[in-house]
């Protein structure tokens, strides 16, 4: 190309294939988490057919990969102290490969588990979620990190939860499984 010629070569190809691909991002925060953007939120019936009660969005949506109760016997196994593992186990997360992206179902799906109280009265916890279809990559990433820590394989249920009776992420069903689903034409 000469100088002053207006001839430009398309180079979008070139710029397209060195354009950086989207990646998860895995925190810990007590737990292995990866924070979940979801544009537009599913709409959710915020008052049950049941009457049983409202349900809020969850502010924070996050696919938990690991529990802190699975993380607790290296603090046991090392004599760790909360500070110490802390600390371990964000260096973990800063040089340990990222995580897939988990791919969302569309389909809402209700978790309800009976809960008693103190005072022995029954009440009913529910959490909507949104299943996490490529479970079987998200299984293998799980299971890169307890080789890399040491701790046995623990087998997990990858989801999104989006709205509870109170909004907090930590009032959520905890344990969320397979059974739970209604399974849509999206999600087989």
């Amino acid at each position: 190309m000469a100088i002053g010629d207006n001839t430009k070569r398309n180079v979008k190809h070139i710029i397209d294939k060195h354009k950086a691909k989207p990646t998860a991002t895995m925190k810990y925060q007590g737990a292995f988490l990866i924070q979940i953007e979801i544009t537009p939120r599913p709409q959710i019936d915020r008052l049950n057919d049941n009457n049983i009660g409202f349900m809020l969005p969850i502010d924070n949506p996050h696919c938990t990969i690991m529990l802190p109760k699975d993380l607790k016997p290296l603090k046991d196994a090392h004599g760790f102290t909360n500070k110490e593992l802390k600390a371990m186990l964000k260096n973990f997360v800063a040089t340990h490969p990222a995580p897939p992206i988990p791919q969302l179902g569309a389909k809402v799906h209700t978790a309800y588990r009976l809960e008693e109280t103190d005072d022995l009265e029954v009440h009913i916890q529910r959490t909507n979620f949104l299943r996490v279809l490529n479970q079987q990559e998200m299984q293998a990433y799980l299971d890169t990190i307890t080789d890399a820590l040491g701790l046995p394989k623990s087998e997990r249920f990858f989801h999104v939860s989006i709205a509870n009776e109170t909004g907090r992420a930590n009032d959520s069903v905890g344990d969320i499984s397979r059974d739970d689903c209604t399974y849509g034409d999206d999600e087989e």
